[in-house]
């Protein structure tokens, strides 16, 4: 996965976009998510000429083996590694902890649908994560930010969430 910065200030309506211009390159780009001070491209291969695509400089590149603190990552808005770090140990547990951990890694796919650009599947995810009863503190508060901001619309409320998650840590 690359880290791009996000200085352009893209949203996630343009990711689509880049994952078609980088597409056209010739790079094997799998998924492209935007949020508000990054980009992540997951791909196989060189990523050579990539930043000269987007117009964004690399901060990081990572392989999918590398595990992070899931909550520091929910903090920096990197929700795909958080839930990628999240669901590991989630396969193993029982009882209220599984759940959890099934809250976090919903909370963190809403949001990943939403640095997709996929509104709905953002909603809908969101309101799953939702209806589970136990959760860690920082996901509950990012959440119930989120949900109490949703009528003001699902941009309104990703960005409730983010900022939210930014705040807490």
């Amino acid at each position: 996965m690359i880290i791009l910065e996000n200085k352009k200030g893209r949203d996630a309506r343009q990711a689509r976009a880049v994952l078609e211009r980088l597409r056209e390159l010739g790079l094997n780009v799998n998924d492209v998510r935007v949020d508000f001070d990054h980009i992540e491209v997951d791909l196989n291969g060189s990523y050579n000429g990539i930043e000269d695509a987007v117009e964004e400089k690399v901060l990081e590149v990572k392989s999918v083996e590398e595990e992070g603190d899931a909550m520091l990552l929910i903090c920096a808005g990197r929700f795909w590694e958080a839930h990628e770090a999240l669901e590991k140990p989630w396969r193993s547990l029982k009882g209220d902890q599984a759940e959890s951990y099934r809250k976090a890694i919903l909370f963190c796919a809403a949001m990943v649908h939403m640095q997709r650009g996929d509104a709905d599947g953002f909603k809908r995810i969101l309101e799953r994560a939702a209806a589970i009863k136990t959760g860690a503190v920082i996901v509950e508060r990012c959440l119930s930010e989120a949900l109490n901001a949703i009528n003001d619309g699902v941009d309104q409320a990703y960005a409730t969430a983010r900022s939210a998650c930014s705040r807490i840590c």
